[in-house]
């Protein structure tokens, strides 16, 4: 006799379970992973190699796009304990892309010349015309609130100096103020922001702008006010004595074309 085996909730509970265990997991790359990045350096040469290896991994998954579920997002992967510098690097047209930063992503701080001069295109991560992009500082999904190990450090405090002495003293006329941003997001769709670490960004830590369906979460910001209030009180020291010393220069010239100007007087027989 056959003996009919009889589904219920049970089963089907189970069966699902054992095949979401058998699922793989999303296709992932590390930088690492042959791309030419250079780990601990922070030379311009090495932040180039870098900002290049972030596109080729990406180039590397955007060619598969097409043929991507929209639920298993490939994975780009910056290794934990590993620290990368960047400059400015343009991200286009990414589709079903998850980038995990588990290490240090730094914002070069030297030769300000190689950034954009334009601050509408001036970012660490520039993503334009992306659809279905996570950035997130945590290889797991979590529960609500949890927060990542990751870290994008904009080392802002050479860019702040140059803003305060350049774009604030009126002496510096026509200075071009390109302070990048950590992270822009432009005409893209359903982008999520998470369980990262931004720290003291040049000048905005994240911009969007016409942007459908965003959600940034579970994101810290630190930004170093002491750093800031210490230069704050530099600038206006170095101001204050610049400001006497003019006076004084210019007390003296008076006082000497004055003088002058009675001796011409007592000289004069007239």
């Amino acid at each position: 006799m056959t003996k009919r085996l009889l589904s219920s909730p049970l089963t089907f509970l189970l069966s699902s379970v054992l095949l979401l265990l058998a699922s793989p997991r999303p296709e992932a790359v590390s930088i690492d992973d042959g791309f030419g990045a250079v780990e601990g350096v922070s030379t311009l040469a090495a932040a180039l190699r870098n900002t290049q290896a972030l596109k080729s991994a990406f180039a590397r998954f955007n060619a598969t796009a097409a043929t991507t579920p929209a639920h298993e997002p490939r994975e780009v992967v910056i290794p934990a304990g590993h620290t990368y510098r960047i400059v400015h690097t343009m991200l286009v047209q990414l589709r079903n892309v998850k980038f995990i930063i588990l290490g240090t992503l730094e914002l070069h701080d030297d030769n300000f010349h190689v950034w954009p001069q334009s601050r509408y295109y001036n970012a660490g991560l520039f993503f334009s015309r992306c659809v279905n992009l996570t950035l997130s500082g945590s290889d797991n999904d979590g529960a609500s609130g949890s927060r990542g190990v990751g870290l994008i450090d904009g080392l802002g405090f050479r860019w702040w100096e140059a803003a305060v002495y350049n774009a604030v003293t009126p002496r510096a006329k026509g200075w071009r103020d390109n302070r990048p941003n950590i992270i822009n997001v432009v005409g893209s769709t359903d982008v999520v922001i998470e369980r990262i670490t931004l720290r003291n960004a040049p000048a905005f830590h994240v911009h969007t702008s016409n942007t459908l369906r965003q959600v940034v979460r579970y994101v810290t910001v630190h930004v170093d006010t002491h750093r800031q209030f210490a230069l704050k009180r530099r600038w206006t020291e170095e101001t204050s004595a610049g400001r006497l010393a003019l006076e004084s220069a210019r007390e003296v010239a008076a006082a000497a074309t004055a003088a002058a100007v009675a001796a011409g007087a007592a000289a004069d027989p007239k």
